[in-house]
């Protein structure tokens, strides 16, 4: 991932989406997918998405903050 920061609209839309979804399935290829795409942010994107407040997605990143470190 480029080593931008997201915006406060993209922030909002993750917010909006990732709400909509009620259960997440880690025996789906999807959430391997997300978890790729989590993993390959920069240490200042996951610090921004885990402190966002975003339904699964803030959890994943903490996760991978605390693996590098950074929590």
């Amino acid at each position: 991932m480029a080593n931008e920061l997201f915006s406060s609209t993209m922030i909002a839309t993750m917010q909006r989406e990732y709400g909509k979804i009620a259960k997440v399935d880690p025996a789906l290829p999807t959430y391997a997918k997300l978890c790729k795409t989590i993993d390959n942010m920069t240490d200042a994107q996951l610090r921004q998405v885990k402190d966002a407040g975003i339904k699964w997605l803030s959890s994943l990143a903490l996760n991978r903050c605390i693996r590098r470190g950074i929590a």
